[in-house]
């Protein structure tokens, strides 16, 4: 199954649920993501891994990038 990641900026991440969230000053781990949510790395788009990765560093201070995904 493939899967497409979507992200948004927040500066109020609810920590307490089961959203991935990115802080300021780290980078966006592909890796880690598919690990978190059971997926093979392999079927997550990787334009959209790349993409993600390049809002992460986009990020200022205050700000976190939540991590999503769905079924392509």
């Amino acid at each position: 199954m493939a899967y497409r990641l979507t992200s948004r900026i927040t500066t109020t991440p609810d920590l307490g649920g089961w959203c991935f969230f990115v802080p300021f000053g780290r980078d966006f781990d592909g890796f880690a993501y598919a690990d978190a949510y059971d997926l093979n790395d392999d079927d997550i788009n990787a334009l959209d891994i790349r993409d993600t990765a390049d809002a992460a560093r986009r990020l200022t201070e205050g700000q976190w990038l939540e991590v999503t995904h769905d079924a392509a």
